[in-house]
């Protein structure tokens, strides 16, 4: 790229111009490519958070059912204990 010496610059200082807007450009490119990379790796943990959100859900929802299943089993207990506890009631005013 041919820049114009309309000011009667020194070519040492064009040259500088040039190499400056040339690394300049390569930055560019690079921190693009940067930019590309990490939003490519930001898709795939966004990826992984949502799979881990949905285990965690599914995980919830199994260990409410297991807690309604152990409540059940507990009501269970205690009424059969209550029951028997019942009967030797009723057994021991009959024996007095």
């Amino acid at each position: 790229m041919q820049l114009p010496n309309r000011y009667g610059l020194d070519p040492s200082v064009i040259e500088m111009a040039k190499n400056f807007q040339q690394e300049g450009a390569l930055e560019v490119s690079a921190l693009i490519v940067d930019l590309d990379k990490t939003r490519n790796e930001l898709k795939e943990e966004t990826i992984k958070v949502n799979k881990l959100k949905k285990e965690l859900t599914n995980a919830r929802e199994a260990l409410e059912k297991d807690k309604d299943k152990f409540e059940e089993k507990r009501k269970d207990k205690l009424q059969k204990e209550q029951k028997k506890a019942e009967l030797e009631l009723y057994n021991l005013r009959i024996e007095s």
